[in-house]
């Protein structure tokens, strides 16, 4: 594991001349959809997610303005999609390597993410995202699945969503 994500390459994405990753996310269809990762890991360890079964460390790159120019230019994406476990917004260095930078993008965060990162984030150009609420039981999300995600945290952040014209997608358990 390479604990230093600056040091590494971007991905050759020559690879995937041709493929948008058009995934069909509601309101991104036929748009050029561009990947990227600023980190891997998460630091919440919800018992049921794919993410516990990494590595615990939180690893973070601070690049983010310089590789998102970089692909911009080469690729002209119309979004990018960040596909890291959780955005790191929560990192005050992740968030410094911003800079000024703003272009559309899609990530992944939680739901009771804070209303100034939820700023933050759509001043930099969010226009996506997706969440797990897992659960409509509070009880059953927080003491059987671990989650620790409070209803009225839903509730804020799908309203300052709609508020921001951001459009979102949640993931519920069977």
């Amino acid at each position: 594991i390479c604990r230093d994500l600056n040091v590494l390459p971007l991905p050759d994405y020559e690879l995937f001349q041709g493929n948008f990753y058009n995934r069909k996310f509601p309101g991104f269809v036929g748009k050029k959809l561009f990947p990227y990762h600023s980190s891997r890991g998460c630091h919440w360890r919800c018992g049921f997610c794919e993410s516990s079964f990494q590595s615990p460390e939180l690893r973070i790159r601070t690049k983010v303005k310089e590789d998102l120019i970089y692909l911009k230019e080469k690729y002209q994406p119309e979004i990018f999609i960040i596909q890291d476990e959780l955005l790191p917004y929560y990192s005050k260095e992740w968030r410094e390597s911003w800079e000024n930078f703003h272009h559309p993008f899609a990530c992944y965060l939680r739901a009771d993410i804070s209303p100034a990162h939820l700023t933050w984030l759509h001043d930099r150009g969010l226009v996506g995202c997706f969440f797990g609420v897992e659960s409509g039981d509070e009880n059953h999300r927080n003491n059987g699945l671990g989650k620790r995600l409070l209803d009225k945290d839903i509730y804020r952040t799908v309203g300052m969503l709609k508020e921001m014209n951001i459009t979102y997608m949640t993931a519920w358990m069977q």
